[in-house]
């Protein structure tokens, strides 16, 4: 399923930006991460979380959000972020995904 995942997303919606489809997705990636053992749902929500920290412009370099989007959409986002952050001991995202929702 999950190997599946990106190159449906490059044909179905080519011109979806990266921050929404992507983001949104993580959370659900890692809920299949945790429950489910899936280390290749952990492997992509770890790549997806790349992509939208360090190739879109949904979160400022000040930790804050852009202007655009729908709200629930980037909530849902930083719950995926916090949410790999805790499960995989990285602080240094734990601690960035707390500056943006506290921003």
């Amino acid at each position: 399923m999950v190997r599946g995942m990106a190159p449906t997303w490059r044909r179905r919606w080519p011109k979806e930006e990266p921050q929404f489809a992507a983001g949104f997705a993580i959370k659900s990636l890692m809920a299949a991460a945790r429950h489910l053992e899936d280390t290749e749902a952990l492997d992509f929500a770890r790549h997806l979380a790349a992509v939208v920290l360090n190739e879109t412009t949904l979160f400022g370099a000040d930790d804050t959000f852009s202007h655009g989007g729908h709200m629930h959409g980037n909530l849902r986002t930083l719950l995926g972020l916090h949410d790999l952050a805790r499960y995989t001991g990285d602080t240094v995202l734990e601690h960035r995904v707390d500056a943006i929702s506290d921003g």
